[in-house]
């Protein structure tokens, strides 16, 4: 992330005449985000990590939606069938 030089910063919007308690206002803003930003990184590691988490959930969700459905699918096309034959 990178980084922003305060003091030149401060010289540019006092330049361009921002009253003296804004241009401190803003940068102190500026500091606060850019510091707040560096907690919420994670490592190559703990991304990949996440990442086979959320796969393994994936996985099961499916293989749960599978276990379900697939005899839903079939009964239905039973008493599809046991309809067709009661009609005849």
């Amino acid at each position: 992330m990178p980084t922003v030089d305060t003091l030149k910063a401060y010289e540019t919007l006092t330049a361009a005449r921002l009253p003296d308690d804004q241009a401190k206002a803003i940068l102190e803003v500026i500091k606060a985000s850019q510091e707040s930003g560096y907690e919420n990184l994670v490592t190559r590691s703990e991304f990949k990590e996440e990442m086979l988490a959320l796969r393994a959930e994936i996985y099961r969700v499916k293989y749960d939606l599978l276990k379900w459905l697939i005899p839903l699918i079939l009964g239905q096309g039973a008493i599809v069938v046991a309809l067709l034959k009661f009609i005849k």
